[in-house]
């Protein structure tokens, strides 16, 4: 069944598409069903279910309805009666009882009932109205000899509307006193009802408050509309801005479906602007003072008392307690913090709070947006936030992290790969694409017909769609070439031929259809195995290495290392510097296999390999995959405990490539010297490490990673503790480069907290020019030290969420320490 989703009309969906779309509140469900159940005594047990707007009160007493109809014994028992989502036409209870009636007549499609409804909407009396209206309703009981469950929604505004208090006393007595009538209704809340005159009404109700959804219940309901779950940690920033209000994710969802989640604000921006209608109505329907007060606090969007928010509002603070008692009464605003002399005030709807600064475009537009980035960085394990030269800081997260905090060999073997430029390192066939490239344009033949135009632009265009990432796009341009031209014997037509099966290979590798993938890439061997010609044999090496990519990628490691040994026997002793830098690759790649397999010792003779056999070449890309290899070995000597070794070898890689100008042998010179820094402070030489991070600095002033290494290293020598703090004010006083480096701010951060700096890293921060993008850490380290907060609710989430991790650190720590 194709899913169908509504978010704001349930009604519009079928038995079978609203069960399909139920796939959170289970427990709440089996909760309601099992209290209809038990009313088999001559009393009925009337259910309220309250809940603030999209919370799914709507969703929920429909699918209990279908619940009982299909369930046999509670079907025998009960015949349920839906109203609609809003009953605008009731003022009075014979008005109720006629609705009643109209939906019976839908319901059964009985003629004398839809009859008897138009007769009584032209009667004047309404006693007279409710009598009869509700005697067909009993008569219709009596006949199936079942209960007649009424499904009301709206409660709080049908009997908020009632006129008088005798109207709602006359609808509550007979609930009270006929057993063949059960109301199942809905309310956003109690607090509005209960000063209208029909409160009374109220009292004769089980209450069921529907509760935020949960982490996992917001990962079902995303994964339902936006087609896949994200992670466990990429499902928080959702549950948080939300605050597990269904129909609000359900927004984000929609809006989210095939978006990365680090686009996640322009998810927000998204969802904000195509619901404005629905958020503006939520301010519309409010009389001027009121509305006044209420955006007042949503101006504030911290947690707020009545003073700041009558000195907001520019009103008296008497005046402006009442109207909080009255949005309080209406539901849109809730008492968030009973403080010690007064009470903090916030929007029960955090999504209208944010669509609101939004919509303000000022500084707490800003401030939104610096949340949901710190969001991004906090939350999700898979994201890179790129420094100004192009450096990845996770990968220096991951190994410090690691080697530092907790020297633990697995889990330093377990980043190794971390530490190896992506692009150089990658597991996945994509990062062939620029060898792919430089080797396509020297084959670019000369099209001296229109057929061997047509070949040439079909053959180009593939690739292009490959480079762009569009694998689906490119399969069918490669399966023409491949079935129009195969049994074409000329050698550059068959030369397209076959690297057109190639790209298709990799097009489905990178669907994760690998099986597919190997056997084409085994195909374009056997097809250029009896080939002499140049061309021929750097595909044939193309295709060796992708196909042990992907068995890498099945975890196949054993014939991935013998395919890689296979390669290097027969192209080590080739020039060309294309089909040399893919045999240094099968090296480095052999030895991150033979590393997942333990073979520590041969995982370090295969980096010796290749550094030996292509130490002595100038290209950059040789010397590139040289100092990969060296650098992949000092890091498996560091994790086996031989630092000295290690930095020997780091040694040698930045004399190797520090007369290189390139941008990227930069980098590796750069990530050499605080590997080698690191690895000089696990053996205490705390000088030389403290020169190896500045002379990364030096070299690369806009290098975080340095400069928050050796501000643990400083941490870490008593005598320099006020120097590691002055190099850590200093780096958090330039906002952009925080905001650059987001991700390893708030890493380090967190460390400090954990080795027992709270105190010292919130005084760092507080008044810094990077306070505005840290504002969940800030509130996170005032939490951590016993501080009173008042921020937004949706960054006090995050910030006790960071807390956590602080605690988890600590944790760590404290484990690594005992053993």
């Amino acid at each position: 069944m194709t899913i169908r989703f509504v978010k704001h009309n349930p009604a519009f969906l079928d038995s079978d598409q609203l069960v399909e779309n139920f796939v959170v509140r289970q427990a709440d469900l089996g909760l309601i069903t099992r209290l209809v159940s038990e009313n088999i005594t001559g009393s009925n047990q009337h259910l309220l279910i309250t809940g603030p707007r999209g919370s799914g009160k709507t969703v929920l007493v429909r699918r209990v309805a279908i619940a009982v109809e299909q369930h046999e014994e509670l079907n025998n028992r009960f015949y349920p009666l839906i109203f609609s989502e809003e009953s605008y036409l009731v003022s009075s209870a014979a008005e109720f009882w006629l609705e009643a009636l109209c939906y019976l007549g839908r319901h059964t499609g009985i003629e004398r009932f839809k009859q008897a409804y138009l007769e009584l909407r032209n009667e004047t009396d309404d006693q007279r109205v409710r009598e009869v209206a509700l005697s067909y309703l009993l008569e219709f009981a009596d006949r199936k000899g079942k209960k007649l469950l009424l499904i009301v929604e709206n409660l709080d505004m049908l009997f908020g509307d009632l006129g008088t208090e005798d109207e709602g006393k006359a609808i509550r007595q007979v609930f009270m006193s006929e057993p063949r009538l059960m109301l199942l209704g809905t309310a956003t809340n109690l607090f509005q009802v209960i000063d209208y005159p029909s409160g009374t009404m109220f009292d004769m109700f089980k209450i069921h408050d529907l509760k935020p959804l949960g982490d996992e219940e917001c990962n079902t309901l995303w994964g339902l509309i936006a087609g896949e779950k994200l992670s466990e940690e990429q499902i928080r920033p959702l549950k948080i801005l939300t605050e597990g209000n269904p129909r609000m994710l359900a927004v984000l969802a929609g809006c989210g479906a095939q978006r990365p989640f680090q686009q996640l604000l322009d998810t927000l921006v998204e969802a904000i602007d195509e619901n404005t209608d629905y958020f503006k109505s939520h301010f519309d329907v409010m009389a001027p003072i009121e509305r006044k007060v209420y955006l007042a606090i949503a101006e504030l969007w911290n947690i707020s008392s009545a003073r700041e928010i009558a000195l907001m509002a520019r009103l008296d603070v008497n005046k402006t307690s009442a109207y909080l008692n009255r949005l309080i009464n209406r539901g849109v605003i809730v008492i968030q913090k009973q403080a010690k002399r007064n009470k903090l005030y916030g929007i029960t709807e955090g999504v209208c709070n944010i669509y609101y600064l939004m919509r303000r475009y000022g500084c707490q537009a800003e401030r939104v947006k610096a949340m949901v980035n710190f969001m991004v960085s906090f939350y999700d394990p898979f994201s890179v936030v790129s420094l100004s030269n192009g450096q990845d800081l996770e990968f220096f997260t991951a190994f410090e992290g690691a080697v530092m905090s907790v020297p633990d060999r697995k889990r330093v073997e377990q980043c190794r790969d971390h530490f190896v430029a992506s692009e150089d390192m990658a597991k996945r066939v994509p990062g062939l694409l620029d060898t792919i490239r430089r080797i396509r344009d020297d084959w670019k033949m000369v099209a001296a017909d229109m057929e061997n135009t047509v070949l040439l632009e079909s053959f180009n265009h593939a690739f292009e769609l490959l480079e762009k990432g569009s694998y689906i796009e490119s399969v069918p341009v490669f399966d023409a070439i491949i079935m129009v031209y195969k049994k074409r014997p000329e050698a550059h037509v068959v030369l397209k031929v076959v690297g057109a099966m190639f790209g298709k290979g990799v097009a489905l590798g990178n669907q994760e259809r690998r099986e597919e993938a190997i056997q084409l890439f085994e195909d374009v061997i056997a097809s250029c195995k009896e080939r002499t010609e140049k061309q021929m044999t750097r595909w044939v090496v193309l295709a060796m290495f992708s196909k042990a990519l992907m068995l890498e990628e099945l975890e196949r490691r054993n014939e991935a290392i013998g395919i890689y040994e296979e390669l290097i026997a027969a192209c080590k002793g080739r020039s060309e510097v294309e089909i040399a830098e893919l045999v240094a690759r099968c090296m480095l790649h052999k030895g991150l296999a033979l590393g997942e397999l333990d073979s520590w010792q041969e995982e370090l003779l295969a980096y010796e390999e290749l550094i030996a056999v292509y130490k002595g070449r100038s290209e950059l890309e040789m010397v590139e995959q040289v100092t990969n290899a060296m650098l992949n070995k000092a890091i498996v000597l560091d994790s086996l405990q031989r630092e000295e070794e290690a930095i020997k070898v780091y040694e040698k890689l930045i004399l190797l490539c520090q007369e290189r100008s390139e941008e990227q042998m930069v980098t590796k010179v750069v990530n050499a010297m605080i590997n080698m820094g690191v690895s000089y402070g696990k053996v205490e030489r705390y000088q030389e490490a403290e020169h190896a991070f500045m002379n990364a600095m030096e070299l690369s002033p806009q290098q975080s990673r340095a400069q928050f290494v050796l501000l643990k290293l400083l941490i870490k020598m008593q005598e320099r503790q006020k120097d590691a703090f002055e190099l850590a004010a200093h780096y958090v006083d330039n906002a952009e480069r925080v905001g650059s480096t987001l991700k390893g701010v708030i890493t380090q951060f967190v460390e400090l907290a954990a080795l027992g700096y709270a105190k010292e890293s919130l005084h760092i921060l507080l008044g810094s020019a990077a306070e505005r993008h840290l504002e969940p850490l800030v509130a996170a380290l005032q939490l951590f030290t016993g501080e009173e907060v008042k921020s937004a609710v949706n960054i006090l989430e995050v910030a006790r969420d960071v807390v956590k991790k602080i605690e988890e650190r600590q944790r760590i720590m404290i484990d690594v320490s005992n053993n």
